[in-house]
């Protein structure tokens, strides 16, 4: 009896899946895609991928180099790294450190009205963007009071890497 039963839901079964299989429409293949063409694929070395021009396997040797030592306003102003880039601090700036909030000897000869022979802080420096975008101030506003943020000491290192961006004249 249970030998059956089995059999007539096995055949139950099988007759359903006919009969689904055969209402419903037959399923034509997707449309040929046009060719494209190949894209050529180009593999990078290490040595393209690193700031340092070996390997990335390699335990790079840096060579040595001294910063500034020229005192301000014994250098003429540096170009810029690139357009738009913040200006080079074209002295020796150990003197000057730490600068904090309550100490930034940079001032001293940049602020606005300083009487020095210096370049004076552009008034984006003493604009509050967040808070007051259309107010330029008196002193400096917000995180500007750090310097070494965005401008850089010199040195005389050699770049690890060649610039290839267009340097203004």
């Amino acid at each position: 009896m249970a030998r059956g039963l089995v059999l007539s839901v096995v055949t139950g079964a099988l007759l359903m899946a006919v009969a689904l299989a055969s209402d419903e429409p037959k399923m034509e293949p997707p449309p040929a895609t046009p060719k494209t063409e190949a894209v050529k694929v180009t593999s990078i070395s290490d040595a393209e991928l690193a700031l340092y021009p070996g390997s990335l396997f390699e335990v790079p040797n840096p060579t040595g180099f001294t910063w500034n030592a020229n005192g301000p306003g014994d250098n003429a102003r540096l170009s810029r790294a690139y357009p738009i880039a913040p200006p080079r601090i074209p002295h020796a700036i150990a003197e000057f450190l730490p600068i904090t909030l309550r100490s930034n000897a940079c001032l001293d000869c940049h602020a606005k009205d300083a009487g020095a022979d210096a370049p004076e802080l552009p008034p984006s420096h003493r604009t509050d963007l967040r808070n007051t975008p259309d107010v330029v101030g008196t002193a400096v506003a917000g995180a500007r009071f750090l310097c070494l943020s965005c401008h850089v000491p010199t040195s005389d290192a050699k770049p690890a890497r060649t610039n290839r961006l267009p340097v203004p004249q």
